[in-house]
C-alpha cells in the first residue's frame, strides 16, 4: 500500500506520512513535522516559513525536549509487561508536531481540528503519542465511525530548564505552543482541517559547576533537575500575561472537569508530614485556618485523618475549585460551559480510585481493557462526547454535569448528585476565604512533595 502524501504549497514541500487502522477504519498520520526552529539555548523560537526539501519524511515521531526519565506506568498502574518505547530527545529539534486525520481520498473536509497540549507540569512529556498511551488513532477512527470526522494535532514544546530559561526570555513553553497553534491555523487545511474551527484541549536550579546555564551540557542540566527534585515549574511574570484575569474571553465554548483524586501525585510526599506539621500549616491564617482545619478533619492527635485532609485541601484548592471559578467566569461572559466529573476507577487497580490522569487511558483507548468492560464503556462514551463537542454539538445538557463512572455507568447528574461526589461545602469555603488565605496553607503542605511516581 502506498504511503499517504500531502503537498503543502505555502511550505513548498510534500509530506509523506503513514497509515494506521483501528477495527477496519483507516486514518493517516504525519509525524515529526517541525513547526519552528530554536536559534540558540533559551532563545525565542522562530516559525518555519518553508522547507528546504521538496519532500519531507513524516513517518516517524520527532524528538521531544530533554527531560528526566519518568516511568508513567507507575501513576497509571499500567501492567509492568506493557513496554513504553524510549523517545528520542533533542534540545534544538523538539519543536515538532503530529497530525492524525481522516484519509482525504475517502472523506471530504474541511473537518474540525483538535489541538492537544500534553501535560507534565512543564517539566516532562506526560503520555505522548510516541509513548503509545496517547496515540490518537482510535479517537480519530471513532470520529469517522460516528460520521463526525476530526483532525487531531499534538504539539511538542520546550520543557523544564530549557523552557524556563536564564531570565532573558520567559515562558518559552507558552511561546512555543503559540507558534505551534499558528502553524496549524496557517497549514492545517492541506490536511483536511478547518483553520476556523479549532478546539484546544492543556525553580530553582542549583549551582552547576559550569560557566553558565547557556553553556552547560544537556546531561548536566538534566542531572541537576533530578538532584534538586525539580518536578514542576510555574509561569513566570511576563508583560504579555499581565492582567490576564480581566481580559476578554476568546473562547466560545468550554468543556471542563476533573478526576475524583487529582491530589494522588502528592500522596507519598504528604505521607512524610507528621500530624503536627500538617496542623501547623493551617496556623498561617488566623481567620480561616482554624475553620478550614476542622472542615478537612485535620486533628493533631489523628495523623491518618490529618494526612487525608491535607490531600483533600490540595485537591480542592488546585483542581476542584478552579473548575468552578473558570466555569463561572466564562458563563458570566455569556459563554457556553459543559462541566463533567471523571469518577471511573483505575482499570487495573480499583483501590487507586479515579486518580490524576486516569482519564487519558479512557479517552485514547490504547490499552487492553478486555478484563474491565466498564472501563471500556466509559472510554467509548468519552470519545463520542469529545468528538461531538469538537464538531460543535452539545455533548450533554448545559444545565447538567456529566459523570463518567463509577462502575462503568455514565450520565447526566444534577447539583445534588454532584455534591455527593465532590466536597462542595469545602469548595465554597475556599472561595469565600480567598487565595490569600488558603494558598499559603496549600503551599506549606504541597511544596516539594509532588511526584508522578505515586
Amino acid at each position: 500500500m502506498a504511503l499517504p502524501q500531502i503537498h503543502q504549497d505555502s511550505l513548498k514541500t510534500t509530506f509523506t506520512g503513514t497509515s494506521q487502522s483501528d477495527n477496519g477504519t483507516t486514518v493517516h498520520s504525519f509525524r515529526g513535522i517541525q513547526y519552528a526552529t530554536i536559534p540558540a539555548r533559551f532563545e525565542r523560537s522562530q516559525p518555519i516559513q518553508k522547507f528546504n526539501e521538496a519532500a519531507v519524511d513524516a513517518t516517524r515521531y520527532g524528538p521531544r525536549c530533554p527531560q528526566m526519565k519518568i516511568d508513567v506506568r507507575h501513576l497509571l498502574r499500567i501492567p509492568e509487561d506493557v513496554e513504553i518505547p524510549e523517545e528520542e530527545e533533542d534540545e534544538f529539534k523538539c519543536l515538532n508536531l503530529e497530525i492524525t486525520c481522516p484519509p482525504l481520498d475517502q472523506t471530504k473536509g474541511p473537518f474540525p481540528v483538535l489541538i492537544w497540549i500534553h501535560g507534565g507540569s512543564q517539566v516532562v512529556t506526560f503520555c505522548s503519542a510516541a509513548s503509545g498511551i496517547c496515540d490518537p488513532t482510535k479517537l480519530v477512527a471513532d470520529s469517522i465511525k460516528y460520521q463526525k470526522p476530526v483532525v487531531f494535532v499534538s504539539i511538542n514544546y520546550r520543557l523544564n530548564i530549557f523552557a524556563f530559561g536564564d531570565g532573558k526570555e520567559k515562558n518559552l513553553a507558552l511561546k512555543d505552543q503559540r507558534l505551534g497553534i499558528e502553524w496549524v491555523r496557517k497549514n492545517i487545511s492541506s490536511f483536511g482541517g478547518d483553520p476556523n474551527n479549532i478546539t484546544l484541549a492543556e525553580s530553582k536550579v542549583q549551582e552547576l559547576g559550569q560557566p553558565s546555564l547557556r553553556e552547560a551540557t544537556v546531561p548536566v542540566l538534566i542531572q541537576a533537575l533530578g538532584e534538586c527534585n525539580v518536578n514542576s515549574m510555574f509561569l513566570q511574570e511576563d508583560s504579555e500575561l499581565q492582567d490576564w484575569e480581566s481580559r476578554p474571553e476568546h473562547v466560545e465554548e468550554l468543556m471542563i472537569g476533573d478526576t475524583e483524586y487529582e491530589s494522588v501525585i502528592w500522596r507519598n510526599g504528604v505521607e512524610t508530614h507528621d500530624a503536627s506539621t500538617i496542623n501547623a500549616a493551617f496556623e498561617q491564617n488566623s481567620e480561616w485556618g482554624p475553620q478550614l482545619r476542622k472542615m478537612y478533619q485535620v486533628v493533631p492527635t489523628r495523623p491518618t485523618a490529618s494526612k487525608l485532609g491535607a490531600l483533600d485541601i490540595i485537591n480542592d484548592a488546585l483542581y476542584a475549585m478552579p473548575v468552578e471559578v473558570i466555569s463561572e467566569k466564562l458563563q458570566a461572559n455569556q459563554k457556553t460551559v459543559y462541566k463533567y466529573v471523571v469518577d471511573q476507577h483505575n482499570p487495573w487497580q480499583l483501590s487507586s480510585r479515579s486518580h490524576h490522569a486516569v482519564d487519558l487511558l479512557f479517552l485514547f483507548g490504547t490499552m487492553d481493557f478486555s478484563h474491565n468492560p466498564g472501563a471500556e464503556g466509559v472510554g467509548q462514551d468519552m470519545r463520542r462526547r469529545w468528538v461531538s463537542f469538537v464538531n460543535g454539538d452539545a455533548p450533554w445538557s448545559e444545565q447538567k454535569r456529566y459523570a463518567y463512572g463509577p462502575f462503568g455507568v455514565c450520565g447526566e447528574i444534577d447539583e445534588g448528585q454532584f455534591a455527593g461526589r465532590r466536597r462542595t461545602r469545602h469548595i465554597r469555603a475556599l472561595r469565600e476565604a480567598g487565595k490569600e488565605a488558603f494558598l499559603p496553607i496549600v503551599f506549606a503542605l504541597a511544596a516539594g512533595k509532588i511526584s508522578l511516581l505515586n
